[in-house]
């Protein structure tokens, strides 16, 4: 009796121990990656960028409509900057209003938290992230006839903006397909006095109407300061130089500035079909005048 109790149990242990391993297999196959960046964008209104992912095997996919909540230092009603949702690239970004001013004063160093509500497939998630304030200021120089862009990189430290060194700097000129290295570097380090000078070797590019280019000088995605960037405007572009074509004989211009090519062809074709009409009719004439001659 007891042996045939084994054999039913036996069977059922096993089966309740794969069903465990599975569920346990699929809640960790299902992990949620948030990530929460700061940015500063040429001292405007400062915010932030949340992002969300799933890694499936070597493959980072962009999950859409995670919910979520984000604060400014720990987690209360008060702290609450604003409910998010993220859209189709798993991004969603959410601003720093002014009525946060007296904690954003409080400290040299601020904490934002984002927790992310549970779904059918996620669990619940939070990610954090420590910003120092930090400060980049930008300037230009000509020496003998060299550009050159200066940037400065400051941290407030006791009250006090003190040189940040060792900061990785873009410094590069803006453009519609994306930012253009000034020099041959991709990125500059700042010294101990937090400066970096880069060397302006991109002549002869277009600028606006007048010839002016905007320069920018960014830190990207940096583990204390985040991304802060700052932007001046040059005139060390080409002003563009604008032909009106529609003055000119040509096939764009008005009716009134029409190429004599195709005036002449036009004209040309007219001809022939009314020269082939009046031709038609004078044998028709013709035929006529035969038959009255020939009855």
């Amino acid at each position: 009796m007891k042996l045939l109790k084994n054999k039913y149990w036996l069977p059922v242990l096993l089966l309740l121990a794969f069903t465990n391993k599975m569920i346990a297999q699929d809640s960790l196959a299902h992990e949620l990656l948030l990530n929460i960046s700061f940015y500063l964008p040429n001292d405007k209104i400062p915010y932030l960028k949340l992002s969300a992912k799933e890694k499936v095997e070597r493959r980072f996919i962009p999950q859409k409509g995670i919910s979520g909540s984000v604060y400014i230092g720990e987690e209360n009603e008060i702290n609450l900057l604003g409910q998010v949702n993220t859209n189709d690239k798993g991004e969603a970004i959410v601003y720093i209003p002014s009525s946060f001013k007296s904690i954003w004063d409080s400290s040299s160093t601020i904490s934002f938290l984002v927790i992310s509500e549970a779904n059918k497939v996620f669990q619940s998630t939070k990610s954090e992230v420590q910003v120092t304030k930090a400060r980049v200021e930008i300037d230009t120089v000509s020496t003998d006839g060299i550009k050159s862009v200066l940037a400065k990189v400051t941290s407030l430290n006791n009250g006090q903006w003190l040189p940040a060194k060792d900061v990785e700097l873009k410094i590069a000129v803006r453009r519609s397909l994306g930012d253009l290295p000034v020099g041959d570097e991709e990125t500059y380090t700042t010294d101990s006095t937090g400066t970096v000078t880069a060397e302006y070797k991109r002549d002869s590019l277009l600028g606006d109407t007048k010839g002016n280019l905007i320069l920018v000088a960014k830190t990207e995605d940096h583990e204390t300061y985040g991304n802060i960037s700052v932007e001046k405007q040059v005139n060390w572009g080409v002003a563009p130089k604008f032909e009106n074509l529609l003055d000119k004989r040509s096939l764009w211009a008005t009716s009134s500035k029409t190429p004599f090519w195709l005036l002449g062809l036009a004209y040309s074709i007219i001809g022939g079909v009314w020269g082939t009409l009046i031709y038609l009719i004078y044998l028709l004439l013709r035929i006529r005048k035969l038959r009255k001659a020939a009855a």
